[in-house]
């Protein structure tokens, strides 16, 4: 299923996400790309959640079932098109997980691929439903040039000096910082780095 990455010419690879109703199980194939030829795709921000591989989704062209965890089934289902193909760099199907070499060599070039990408697609999970509420409030934090996001808070302070209109916006941030993918370990790195970010969620 993987053909060998040429390391001299920094390759990658992308997954090109076949089109596709609701109703159509996920299929895609891939393609080898060298970076400094400056490819188009959209990376992938997500969380991996539990490690179980209960979905699948099929491969090439002779739809060979691979399995993948419920988390990035649930992100690859929201994010194809019914009209055509989306290209996309997914750590979990792009690199070959059981090739310890090539993950090593892979990982340590994430930061160029998120920032090559032509936009970050940050997904925020299935169940986040104040994910509109959460971006109203950082619109309103961006638009306030006084404020510096978090950098002075301090016990006690008024949400008046942070720029937002109510205490459930702010509880909102709070609660956006502490969602799963704020946590994760790699996302300060793919955010930083993007050219361009998309929250998405549902």
């Amino acid at each position: 299923m993987y053909e060998p990455l040429d390391d001299s010419r920094r390759q990658i690879r992308l997954l090109h996400l076949h089109r596709g109703d609701d109703d159509v199980k996920l299929a895609c194939t891939f393609s080898l790309v060298s970076l400094d030829d400056d490819p188009h795709y959209e990376a992938v921000s997500y969380v991996w959640g539990d490690f179980n591989k209960c979905c699948s989704i099929d491969v090439g062209a002779v739809n060979e079932p691979v399995p993948i965890m419920r988390n990035l089934h649930s992100v690859l289902r929201n994010l194809r098109l019914h009209d055509r193909q989306r290209i996309l760099w997914v750590d979990a199907l792009c690199i070959n997980q059981n090739d310890l070499v090539e993950r090593g060599k892979q990982v340590a070039m994430m930061a160029t691929v998120f920032s090559r990408a032509s936009r970050v697609l940050a997904y925020l999970g299935d169940h986040w439903d104040r994910c509109e509420l959460a971006v109203e409030a950082i619109r309103q934090l961006r638009e306030d040039e006084s404020m510096h996001l978090f950098s002075y808070m301090q016990p006690g302070l008024s949400i008046n000096g942070v720029g937002l209109e109510s205490l459930e916006l702010f509880n909102t941030v709070i609660a956006f910082l502490n969602s799963d993918w704020m946590t994760r370990i790699w996302t300060v790195q793919e955010f930083v780095v993007a050219k361009e970010v998309v929250f998405l969620y549902g």
